[in-house]
């Protein structure tokens, strides 16, 4: 039942590096590129089984993701980051090495942190394959590596675009609506923040909104003064209508006040027609670049600023702020993120507790043609399964036989061990490395599969383990119990590094300041996306004025679109309440605000009181495929394809 492994694309990835490192029923068919293995005995011999049975793979997806295009391209970078980082301009990271050692050298610090079992279990898949340890440590550890260095930058590459530092609310004349602290002739208040619902309500329909741009250069190992916001790159999005200079609906002015320059964008839609629609919802993207010439690397290009979101409702809506999601409009660019929800008692037609997940990162035509379902009989201990890919020893959601199941998401942060680095080095850059630190997530999520066996017992082991980046966990348990378990370092020791929530009816600290309820929609059902939702300032410093590290809100690329598909997914919970069976949460996550058709990964359900997993992976996207259904409690079920009774695919 092996299937055959089919040649990859070597340049898939280079999209996606180019943006990373700048410094119904039916019956079940098996998807081309789906796999399913048992494995037994200790971790070493289990790590030894997969390494024989993909030896083939394992060697197919290394030399195709790293050696052929991650390690040459991220070789491109190292002369940006040694000029900041002195340390990588040592002889160790030359002569076409830099990218290897550069990973190899997070892999280290994060093996250190991973339970010594699952160090065995990697060192029997490198034994089965034949393969170097160090290769199956770095394809183990690579996720979170490149997480941290994506984070760390983002946050950078934001620092020397465009920022846009205040929005103000226009009468038809031109009086200041909102905020309360006016423009003076020698300040400007820099108080704009990226919100997740509305920041301003009731605006009448012949006002305007007035942008409030500033070009910015990173102080931090550099010279030199902003070269300014260049006005033919200022792009607006109102709700799916694109505007940029011209036209009649947006004028661009600058001025000088104090020793800044400021970009003016005033966007007011009665200058070409009739205006702002009364008593509604209006979403406005702005984004803008400076006048640079940056040519490393090529092709020459400006520094971007993010798109960033705000949303305001007009005269006659009625709402508060807090109540107006900041939801936005569908924009073909971005694809949403991750997002998982589980549901149970009143919101389930059998009162069954249930979790789904869509899992989508930076496949990037890759990964989803490396997908195995394990299922794991540990010598000793209760069996598991989860979905990953051959070679690695865990994934990103699965369930054990007790019935503790789980989800996970990425959630940018720089609370994380990389950037912990660098600070601690800040006042002598010589020994400062980018190196990741803590426990990968998906092993986190490894070791809930043999450590717990409900949601409480899960959080008590996700608080005893230093995670190696952002997590958003969610939890259900055979009981009935779920939880949203949100985890990062907590590098500056503010005690922001665990954060734990449940469902109503809530305890203590459990609601937002409004008294609702975070992750909930109503008595039975949580969701996750890939955004901070109640840990919402995760680190927040300003490094005597060199940098000021900022929540993930402010820096972001996920920001906006992960609240875009959270929201949209609690719309989706809202109207199918007390429908959802299997095939309902599997018509959800086939919602096609819901979907990433480029980077899709994989996509399951799983029943944690009669142990039914069903399973969609091997094509993209994952949720088009037939989702397959295992039992974990059954294990003729255990084969390629389940046992027939899945949920047929879209095509079908």
């Amino acid at each position: 039942m092996e299937i055959v492994l089919r040649n990859l694309d070597k340049n898939a990835w280079l999209l996606f590096l180019a943006l990373v490192f700048v410094f119904g029923c039916g019956t079940a068919k098996p998807p081309p590129y789906q796999r399913v293995i048992v494995l037994t005995g200790t971790h070493y011999e289990m790590g030894f089984q997969q390494g024989r049975r993909f030896k083939n793979e394992i060697r197919s997806l290394y030399t195709t993701l790293l050696t052929s295009s991650l390690l040459p391209y991220l070789n491109r970078e190292q002369p940006d980051i040694a000029s900041v980082l002195h340390a990588y301009n040592d002889p160790k990271y030359a002569n076409g090495k830099f990218s290897y050692e550069f990973l190899m050298d997070s892999a280290k610090k994060l093996e250190t942190y991973i339970p010594k079992d699952l160090v065995q279990e990697m060192h029997g898949v490198a034994d089965g394959a034949d393969f170097p340890y160090d290769k199956v440590l770095l394809m183990n550890t690579l996720l979170d590596a490149m997480f941290n260095m994506r984070a760390l930058t983002f946050f950078i590459r934001a620092m020397d675009a465009p920022k846009l530092v205040r929005v103000e609310f226009l009468d038809k004349n031109g009086k200041l609506l909102y905020p309360d602290k006016p423009v003076t002739d020698t300040k400007v208040p820099e108080d704009y923040a990226p919100s997740p619902h509305a920041i301003a309500v009731e605006v009448p329909t012949d006002g305007a909104v007035r942008f409030w741009l500033r070009d910015q250069v990173l102080t931090l190992g550099k010279t030199g003064a902003p070269e300014g916001v260049d006005p033919d790159s200022i792009r607006l999005q109102w709700n799916e209508k694109v505007l940029h200079k011209g036209d009649p609906e947006i004028a661009i002015t600058n001025k000088t006040i104090g020793k800044k320059t400021y970009t003016i964008v005033t966007f007011q839609p009665a200058m070409a027609h009739e205006g702002f629609k009364k008593a509604a919802v209006v979403s406005v993207q702005v984004q803008a670049g400076d006048k640079a010439n940056v040519t490393n690397p090529p092709p020459p290009h400006a520094h971007m600023m993010r798109d960033e979101r705000i949303v305001f409702t007009t005269k006659g809506y009625g709402k508060q702020a807090w109540e107006v999601p900041n939801k936005g409009a569908r924009d073909p660019r971005f694809q949403p993120p991750s997002t998982a929800f589980a549901v149970r008692g009143s919101a389930t037609p059998d009162h069954r507790i249930r979790l789904a997940q869509h899992f989508a990162m930076l496949d990037s035509n890759t990964l989803h043609k490396h997908t195995v379902v394990f299922f794991c009989k540990p010598k000793g201990e209760k069996p598991f399964m989860y979905v990953g890919w051959t070679g690695v020893i865990s994934g990103f959601a699965g369930m054990n036989v007790d019935g503790l199941a789980y989800a996970v998401d990425m959630s940018d942060t720089l609370n994380n061990g990389m950037t912990g680095e660098i600070l601690h080095n800040l006042l002598d850059l010589d020994k400062a490395k980018m190196e990741a630190t803590g426990v990968p997530g998906g092993i986190m999520g490894r070791v809930l599969l043999e450590k717990a066996s409900t949601v409480e017992e899960a959080a008590k082991v996700l608080k005893g383990l230093l995670p190696s980046f952002g997590w958003s966990f969610l939890l259900a348990d055979a009981k009935g119990g779920m939880r949203v378990v949100e985890v990062h370092q907590d590098i500056l020791k503010q005690n922001t590094g665990y954060s734990t929530f449940t469902v109503p009816p809530k305890d203590k600290g459990d609601t937002d300041q409004h008294g609702r309820p975070w992750a909930s929609v109503g008595p039975d059902d949580m969701r996750i996306a890939s955004n901070e939702i109640s840990n919402q300032n995760d680190i927040d410093v300003n490094l005597f004025g060199m940098a000021h590290i900022l929540p993930q809100r402010f820096w972001t690329s996920f920001y906006f679109r992960s609240l875009r598909a959270f929201y949209i997914l609690g719309d989706e919970i809202r109207g199918h309440y007390g429908k959802f069976d299997v095939r309902t949460m599997v018509r959800v996550m086939r919602d096609d605000d819901l979907v990433d058709h480029r980077d899709s990964m994989n996509a399951v359900v799983l029943e944690p009181q009669t142990l039914n997993a069903y399973v969609a992976s091997g094509v993209v996207p994952a949720t088009s495929g037939t989702f397959n259904h295992f039992n974990l409690g059954d294990p003729a079920t255990w084969v390629l394809g389940g046992d027939g009774n899945g949920i047929g695919g879209t095509d079908e």
